[in-house]
C-alpha cells in the first residue's frame, strides 16, 4: 500500500537511526519539525510535531494521549485540501509536555 504522507516525509532532512539493530525496520529521526494534523474517530482534530519515520508508520510528540489500536486520520498541517491517511496507535509513551505516539499503516 503506497503512503504519500509516509513518502513525503522522508524526503525531509533526516539523520541515521542510531537503534537500528533493535528496530524491525529502518527509521530516520526528522531534523525538520514536520506538523501533522490527527483526527480521531469523533472528529476532533489537533496539530503535533513528527519525530521519525519509517516505511510503515511514523512517530510523533502529541499533546494529548492516544489508545493503543487506536484508528486515526494523518496529513500534513495547513494542507486542508488534502485527505487524511489511515493510520492504527501503536504505543504511546508519557513524556515532559506530552506524550511520543507510533503509529504504523492501516
Amino acid at each position: 500500500m503506497s503512503n504519500d504522507l509516509i513518502a513525503a516525509l522522508q524526503q525531509l532532512p533526516g539523520s541515521r537511526d542510531p537503534y537500528l539493530s533493535k528496530r524491525m525496520e529502518h527509521r530516520t529521526n526528522l531534523r525538520a519539525k514536520a506538523q501533522l494534523d490527527v483526527r480521531r474517530a469523533d472528529g476532533d482534530i489537533s496539530v503535533v510535531f513528527a519525530l521519525d519515520v519509517s516505511d510503515s508508520g511514523i512517530g510523533f510528540l502529541s499533546r494529548t494521549s492516544l489508545e493503543v489500536n487506536e484508528q486515526i486520520g494523518l496529513r500534513l498541517a495547513f494542507q486542508h485540501d488534502s485527505e487524511f491517511e489511515h493510520f492504527t496507535v501503536q504505543r504511546g509513551t508519557g513524556t515532559i509536555g506530552g506524550f511520543k505516539v507510533g503509529v504504523v499503516t492501516s
